[in-house]
């Protein structure tokens, strides 16, 4: 997903994507969230060893080692990565890479803070062709891709709320500080709630600021609010796993990315707007 949003928000925003340099940063950020998943595996070991022992560390089906040994592997691909880049570039990769870290290590057991981390680590992948003047041209339109940001930061902020509150458990083994532990799980989900509707806003915003045109906000009631919806009944009911709400608003961020789809680039080409 990661690699993919790269490619989609230069699709999106009009950028020439004939350009080699936007399918090396594709690659280049799949790569980076795959090492972060795997450190972040690593890390996590204890806890997941109470909250999904069934992984493959937890379970002994992969060893420590060997998942260092493709870290380490992935790190020199990186490092090629940047130098096929220019300097901007290059700095980018290793901020994410040395933030990634950071995060797994230090950051995660944070309140509030180690949420934000990740938020603005899962966002960086949709402002990566921004730092690419070359691939912007007349017609071409990379203001559209700050509000598509935004719209990835906010609703990743709160789906990892919501896994923070399912990893209490396991979370208050590890003796880390994330919000639910400090304030209690119903507390947490009523500050997951009041965060949906910033999310909502999210999407009225770019059209009211007159970025966006309204047909965009018509798409969104059909692809992203029906999941907000889910998100937001199943952290509401007592019945209902918070699984389900991290997978509706998962899904609510892949409807965004196809709604500027449908708007930006589809629908011109029919006419429609």
């Amino acid at each position: 997903m990661a690699g993919g949003s790269v490619w989609l928000a230069a699709w999106i925003g009009g950028a020439d994507l004939g350009q080699h340099g936007l399918w090396l940063d594709g690659v280049a950020l799949g790569l980076l969230a795959a090492l972060g998943n795997l450190h972040n595996d690593l890390v996590d070991l204890p806890v997941d060893q109470v909250n999904r022992p069934e992984r493959p560390l937890p379970s002994g089906l992969v060893s420590s080692q060997q998942v260092w040994s493709v870290i380490l592997l992935g790190l020199c691909l990186l490092v090629i990565l940047g130098l096929l880049r220019d300097v901007p570039h290059g700095i980018f990769f290793v901020v994410v890479a040395v933030l990634l870290f950071v995060y797994n290590r230090w950051l995660k057991g944070w309140p509030v803070v180690g949420n934000l981390a990740v938020a603005l680590l899962c966002a960086s992948a949709l402002w990566v062709p921004l730092l690419d003047q070359q691939v912007w041209s007349t017609g071409s339109h990379p203001e559209w891709l700050w509000p598509l940001v935004g719209f990835s930061f906010l609703f990743t902020w709160v789906r990892e709320l919501v896994k923070d509150v399912e990893d209490m458990a396991g979370d208050g083994c590890a003796h880390l500080k994330t919000l639910p532990l400090l304030i209690g799980k119903r507390r947490s989900l009523v500050v997951a709630q009041g965060l949906l509707f910033l999310c909502v806003g999210s999407i009225l915003l770019p059209w009211m600021r007159v970025i966006y045109p309204f047909a965009f906000v018509v798409v969104c009631v059909l692809t992203v609010l029906p999941w907000v919806g889910r998100a937001w009944l199943a952290l509401r009911s007592k019945n209902t796993t918070l699984r389900v709400a991290q997978k509706s608003l998962k899904m609510a961020m892949v409807g965004g990315l196809v709604a500027s789809i449908l708007v930006f680039r589809l629908f011109p080409v029919f006419g429609w707007l």
